[in-house]
């Protein structure tokens, strides 16, 4: 987790490093990022996952257009976590290829924060505004005896515009949550999940959320896109929005409570609170007929389906007990 953290935190600065980048950079195809890490020896596991994963997270950047129009490139050199082989891979990185920012440093390598900020942020301007953030904030948390969080203050540039980049970025996960007998009661997946730094946001390509609390109906959405808020209170579906409530139990001689199936192009959902609503149409299909609408409420907790307006279609009545 730490690991994690921290690479976001390194993620944020380094893209409103470059899209802010001085001028003298900006006769470059392509933003050069430079990194020393232990390639060999007895770190060489954690400077290559380092390594691996910021080309992740870069290749992600440059897919959605790079920052300030621009690629990034990554150029790391092999250190063997030695301080004087980084202190001249970090010359090399500065001047042989024109560096833009540098990242990745073990603290081993690093005599203490003026160094790390030093070549963290070689721009003395940008270096200065970015540390007064970082020590207002510790300074803060020592007065109160608080938590230090990570230092994801809302990140603008030199024009005063800010930033909504990624920093974090997962392929093909899903995430369970459990209920006191260990059973799944909810879980969320995705081809994709794409989390932004600046409001806490996630992404999701392909979601699929599914309810499955032991006594009651399943409750099963899915999409092409989906966005979580940060908060992590509710997620918002659009693009061929599918959720279906299976068939719940019955008394004998009535007819199957569902499954219903409810169709439209975008759909948010309220996980705790079990609801799902929307303002768009919606089609609903069940055992007993199709109606179509504009605007739903879908309570699954109470096994109710409100409709707004612009109701229609056909609907047979349920028989009654016997």
């Amino acid at each position: 987790m730490q690991l994690r953290a921290s690479f976001r935190v390194l993620g944020s600065r380094l893209l409103l490093a470059l899209a802010c980048a001085v001028p003298a950079a900006h006769a470059q195809d392509a933003w050069v990022v430079g990194q020393s890490a232990p390639l060999t020896g007895s770190n060489a596991a954690f400077g290559k996952d380092i390594r691996d994963g910021a080309l992740a997270y870069f290749k992600l950047v440059n897919a959605r257009g790079g920052a300030g129009g621009k690629p990034i490139e990554l150029v790391t050199l092999d250190d063997a976590n030695d301080r004087k082989t980084a202190g001249a891979n970090t010359q090399k990185l500065l001047t042989a290829n024109n560096a833009v920012a540098l990242f990745g440093y073990a603290l081993e390598e690093i005599a203490g924060p003026d160094a790390w900020f030093e070549r963290a942020y070689p721009d003395p301007a940008f270096r200065a505004r970015i540390r007064s953030h970082w020590e207002a904030d510790v300074a803060q948390a020592l007065d109160v005896q608080g938590t230090r969080h990570s230092p994801e203050i809302a990140l603008r540039c030199r024009d005063g515009s800010e930033r909504h980049d990624p920093d974090i970025f997962v392929e093909g996960f899903r995430a369970i949550s459990l209920d006191a007998q260990g059973r799944p009661k909810q879980s969320i997946a995705g081809k994709r999940a794409v989390h932004f730094g600046d409001d806490q946001t996630t992404e999701i390509v392909e979601p699929a959320l599914a309810q499955t609390e032991a006594g009651k109906p399943a409750l099963r959405v899915s999409a092409r896109l989906g966005t979580l808020t940060g908060d992590r209170k509710s997620v918002t579906f659009a693009g061929g929005v599918r959720a279906v409530r299976e068939a719940g139990p019955t008394r004998p001689g009535e007819a199957p409570a569902g499954p219903v199936v409810v169709t439209t192009e975008h759909l948010v959902v309220v996980p705790d609170d079990e609801v799902a609503r929307t303002d768009k149409a919606v089609t609903i299909e069940e055992p007993r007929g199709i109606i179509q609408a504009v605007g739903l409420e879908l309570d699954h907790k109470a096994r109710t389906v409100k409709l707004k307006s612009g109701v229609r279609g056909t609907l047979q009545p349920q028989a009654p007990p016997k």
